[in-house]
């Protein structure tokens, strides 16, 4: 079969097999750039998740400290005054939290934070309520910095999640 073709043909069955071959390579090389770039535009996305939940947890920490120096000293006005400007600081970016989540509500779904992002949404309903105790004195000061430890440390869950999600080595 193949001795009946012309030089030409032959020639261009020869070249061919290469041409496809590159082509071939060139579709998975677009291919996997295009995974690439719409991962770094995910992981664009869900730091700014990273950052919010940061920031918000820098906050919650001060919240924490004043927290503790208000009980121990039995309820002292300083610290109440203090702890008051704190509460409103951290409230600022709890709304700048609840926000960010609900705009990116579709990507977190995909990249499987639904669960975290649940936990973090019922401690942080939680923070009201704790509050009141913490103002009537009616919440131990272990029992009050528990929780503000398990609400940063699921906040925090979210940053490491978003590093593993990630397929770039420098992000990991």
């Amino acid at each position: 079969m193949f001795q009946s073709l012309t030089l030409k043909h032959k020639l261009l069955i020869l070249s061919g097999l290469p041409l496809f071959i590159a082509l071939l390579f060139s579709f998975f090389l677009i291919k996997d750039t295009n995974n690439a770039q719409n991962n770094a535009a995910d992981i664009s996305s869900l730091m700014k998740l990273a950052v919010i939940n940061s920031e918000f947890v820098h906050e919650l920490q001060k919240e924490r400290g004043l927290t503790a120096g208000f009980i121990g000293s039995g309820g002292s006005n300083t610290f109440k005054q203090k702890l008051n400007t704190q509460r409103q600081q951290t409230n600022t970016l709890k709304t700048s939290k609840l926000a960010t989540n609900k705009a990116l509500t579709e990507l977190i779904s995909q990249v499987g934070l639904l669960e975290t992002q649940a936990t973090n949404y019922s401690l942080i309903e939680q923070i009201t309520a704790i509050r009141q105790k913490v103002d009537s004195q009616t919440i131990s000061l272990a029992d009050a910095l528990s929780f503000y430890t398990n609400l940063n440390a699921s906040l925090l869950q979210v940053i490491s999640t978003i590093a593993e999600i990630s397929q770039s080595p420098d992000i990991k």
